[in-house]
């Protein structure tokens, strides 16, 4: 929550202009305040949000409580602080804790505090955390998902996890759809794939009954109807013949590149691989490598594979946030001489997201090829420091102090609960 965006991103106001339609004015239409962002679609005469609704969804009754309560919502700072909140600080928080809960089942100790917090820390999903976009609480669910069905085999609660994510990003229904495949597969029997199927029904309907309402066709997306982006209407967005220069970009470019803005994984990657354990003949049956690797080759076909104004490869938080959760689970009783180059790499992706956050965030031009070091590393030792922070809004510390302080205060912080736990292992060690 240090770092909090009111920054009016088109991505994030067509959001907050949803929110304050339906609580405010009692509509779906955003008429009044479409002039206000880019991503808008257009059908029948009105203008709507384009985005998959479950965020704001879920920051509409809150806001609507607050303002009964007598809480202003001045320059619409209201919304903003509690999408932010909903959807990209909580769920971030909850992927770190989520990751160091299972660690300690995996091999409990005081360094899974630095093993589950550093690689998210040190990633581009980081940096959509104290902002309204979708796609943190997308990989949260999809996170939640991924454990009910590997590690708890609840079939009816994946489902429900996954109907959520749709319904915050669409494209992650492939993940889903893979998902059921897989269940069958692995379980050859039906009952496991119709609970799944169970769970993830209510948000189908819901999904085709919101798009009834706005397009009048329950499997028209708004995303068919957006003015700015034309090529969205055709083939939902998806182009026939391949790139291969986006995979590449993707992969390993400083453009988007995956393994440039999580370096973390490039030496998972190397773990995964290293790993004699890693059953080769179990690829398509394992809810991880192949449902991962499918979503990757999708999104290289989409036509805004690169995401537009943004920070690292934003369509692909979601695998990135599986593979790094397991990859940190394999990462747990590795020997300590793995374990330095895992820091380096996490080390290097902190500082890079911390001078993003510290700077420009994610306000990086689409047509800007290497935006680390033509903008965010220039712009961070210039001093053109964001003042979105928690220091320089409530207390008004200069913005240059507030955001210098992040590292150390991230670092003491860390170190806190290291500590603690490390004195909680002691006296138990010792009562035993």
């Amino acid at each position: 929550m240090y770092h909090f965006d009111f920054w009016k991103n088109a991505n994030t106001v067509t959001r907050a202009v949803f929110v304050k339609a339906v609580v405010d004015d009692r509509t779906l239409n955003v008429d009044k305040y479409h002039d206000q962002s880019i991503d808008i679609g257009y059908v029948k005469g009105h203008y709507y949000s384009e985005k998959a609704p479950v965020p704001a969804l879920m920051t509409m009754p809150i806001y609507f409580f607050l303002k009964k309560f007598g809480v202003e919502n001045v320059n619409d700072r209201l919304i903003y602080c509690i999408g932010n909140f909903v959807a990209g600080s909580l769920p971030f928080a909850l992927i770190v804790f989520m990751t160091f809960l299972y660690m300690q089942k995996v091999n409990p100790g005081a360094q899974n505090i630095f093993l589950s917090t550093l690689p998210f820390f040190g990633s581009f999903i980081f940096i959509y955390s104290g902002t309204f976009f979708a796609h943190t609480l997308t990989s949260f669910f999809v996170l939640m998902g991924y454990v009910l069905l590997k590690k708890k085999e609840n079939y009816f609660l994946a489902g429900v996890v996954s109907g959520l994510a749709v319904l915050c990003e669409y494209p992650v229904v492939i993940i889903a759809v893979i998902w059921a495949i897989q269940i069958f597969a692995n379980k050859n029997k039906l009952k496991p794939l119709l609970v799944f199927i169970a769970g993830g029904l209510p948000f189908g309907i819901f999904l085709m009954f919101y798009n009834w309402l706005l397009t009048g066709h329950p499997w028209e997306f708004m995303y068919s109807h957006q003015l700015n982006f034309p090529r969205n209407a055709e083939n939902l967005g998806f182009r026939i013949v391949p790139d291969l220069k986006i995979f590449a970009e993707l992969l390993f470019g400083i453009y988007r590149g995956i393994l440039f803005f999580a370096p973390a994984l490039i030496f998972l990657l190397i773990i995964f691989l290293l790993d004699k354990k890693t059953q080769r003949n179990y690829f398509f049956k394992d809810y991880l490598t192949f449902p991962c690797l499918l979503y990757f080759v999708i999104i290289c076909f989409n036509t805004a594979w690169y995401g537009g104004w943004c920070y690292g490869p934003r369509y692909l938080s979601a695998i990135a946030v599986l593979l790094l959760f397991e990859g940190i689970m394999k990462m747990s009783d590795q020997p300590f001489s793995r374990k330095i180059f895992f820091y380096l790499f996490s080390g290097v992706g902190l500082i890079l997201a911390y001078m993003a956050k510290s700077t420009v965030v994610y306000s990086l031009p689409t047509e800007e090829k290497n935006p680390v070091f033509n903008i965010i590393i220039p712009e961070f030792f210039k001093g053109n420091f964001n003042e979105n922070n928690l220091l320089s809004l409530l207390f008004g510390a200069d913005r240059a102090t507030a955001n210098l302080l992040w590292l150390p205060l991230f670092f003491a912080g860390l170190y806190f609960f290291y500590a603690w736990l490390k004195q909680i292992t002691l006296k138990n060690i010792s009562l035993k």
